[in-house]
């Protein structure tokens, strides 16, 4: 049993190219012959179309994103600033619109916390979901900060 799943395990790596070229393929009429460029080639193209280039073909390049700009002092909006202490909690939350964009920044007293921003289709309705949020902190005992 062992010569045998040795053998098969050596054909098999030899009609991979594991061991090299081989032309004994050509003798053995059990392995596929080797492929060639040509056996992969996609047909001519028909009727006027564009060539189908198969997907292997193509180089590989990497999507390498952009980090977005860091906030400058000038393009930061001014943040309205809330914290909220009662019992075990003690939580900041800020909140600010610039343009279509609201930007909240939240989290436990003494971190950094975590930034969201939004973006709306107008200006207004940007500066409206502002008070909303604003108006909905207060009401759950947030307490307008320095």
């Amino acid at each position: 049993m062992r010569s045998v799943l040795f053998g098969l395990l050596a054909t098999t790596a030899m009609a991979c190219g594991v061991f090299g070229s081989s032309d004994d393929s050509k003798d053995d009429p059990g392995l596929p012959p080797p492929s060639t460029p040509q056996d992969n080639a996609t047909p001519p193209p028909v009727g006027g179309e564009a060539p189908v280039v198969p997907a292997r073909a193509r180089p590989m390049t990497a999507a390498v994103p952009t980090p977005p700009p860091a906030p400058t002092s000038a393009g930061a909006p001014s943040l309205q600033a809330f914290h909220f202490r009662q019992g075990g909690s003690d939580k900041f939350w800020k909140i600010g619109a610039e343009g279509c964009d609201v930007t909240v920044v939240y989290g436990r007293a003494g971190t950094k916390g975590q930034t969201l921003v939004k973006t709306f289709p107008t200006p207004e309705r940007a500066k409206l979901e502002t008070a909303k949020l604003i108006l909905e902190k207060t009401r759950k005992g947030y307490v307008a900060s320095d």
